[in-house]
């Protein structure tokens, strides 16, 4: 072979060289914008989902959540077959959770947008919670009658001092049969209009075998019936 023969064939094999490099190069790019594609789409599914579900009811199966074997179950007799936002906890990680972890918690048994928590029907300004405790999906009598703390708030269109804002009722569950528990909750505020709504706060302590446990629940009070007409509340 020839020098100019032995060149020309190295020209070749470098210009094939060049090829595959610039072949591989241009994979390399289209591989990664089309992981980028990828993950940004990814990014924007997960922050629609999240925009929606901040504007939809809580999920049943979300509605009732435990960090332990003990669950409470609140039954309320509600229009739209609402069921009560619950969270519970063991007293000791309870008190430990500081004030943002504590606000984040009220924010979501009030649920997630207006209307996505049970109404409460009260007559003559009155009504009856009823309570239950399970463990490990069995009911279960706690050791104590419970303990409730209510957290009262005014109806929006009530308007009232800032030292009048929160109402606190404390008291203790009344056992009933059936391993179930009872309370009586009330109208906190007065005014002028006929029909009401209020929301609550409400705290639960109690123990069971020996252990102490919180559980805490929004309700809203009411003494509208399914045909009365807010607009006409004078």
């Amino acid at each position: 072979m020839n020098k100019n023969s032995f060149n020309k064939e190295e020209t070749i094999r470098e210009k094939d060289d060049v090829k595959i490099i610039k072949t591989k190069r241009k994979k390399i790019v289209l591989m990664t914008i089309i992981i980028c594609f990828l993950i940004l789409a990814a990014v924007l599914i997960i922050g629609v989902k999240l925009i929606m579900d901040s504007f939809s009811p809580t999920p049943n199966n979300e509605r009732n959540k435990s960090t332990t074997n003990i669950t409470m179950m609140v039954p309320i007799q509600d229009n739209a077959n609402r069921k009560a936002i619950v969270r519970t906890y063991t007293a000791e990680e309870f008190d430990q959770f500081d004030s943002a972890k504590l606000n984040k918690i009220k924010e979501t048994v009030s649920g997630n947008i207006e209307g996505d928590i049970p109404a409460l029907y009260l007559k003559d300004d009155k009504g009856i919670l009823y309570f239950s405790f399970q463990k490990d999906q069995k009911e279960v009598t706690p050791d104590f009658a419970p303990k409730i703390k209510i957290t009262a708030f005014p109806s929006m269109s009530l308007q009232i001092s800032k030292e009048q804002e929160n109402k606190i009722n404390q008291g203790q569950l009344t056992e009933d049969t059936n391993k179930t528990y009872s309370y009586e909750i009330q109208r906190y505020y007065t005014q002028d209009e006929k029909l009401f709504v209020e929301s609550a706060l409400v705290e639960i302590r109690y123990f069971i075998d020996g252990n102490e446990y919180v559980s805490m629940f929004g309700v809203n009070t009411t003494n509208a019936g399914k045909n009365d007409d807010f607009f006409e509340n004078d």
